[in-house]
């Protein structure tokens, strides 16, 4: 997993070949889609990088419904 600040509060994840988004705001994150199902681990990871955990998420946004968009959306949910 790596992790890029690609613009100021707007975080790419690249990992298992996709990449998705943490991008931050006034009231929390909003996730831009949700990788593959391992995906779920560097979500973690790159949480506790700027000291936030999931309670911090207020939104997930999926762009479409490939499974490598969709990966943790299930999870993140419940």
């Amino acid at each position: 997993m790596s992790l890029t600040e690609v613009a100021e509060g707007i975080h790419r994840i690249d990992d298992a070949c996709v990449n998705w988004y943490i991008v931050e705001g006034e009231e929390g994150l909003t996730v831009v889609d949700a990788g593959v199902p391992t995906s779920w681990h560097s979500l973690r990871r790159a949480l506790d990088r700027p000291g936030r955990g999931l309670k911090d998420i207020r939104a997930l946004l999926l762009t479409h419904g490939h499974f490598d968009h969709i990966g943790f959306a299930e999870q993140l949910r419940s």
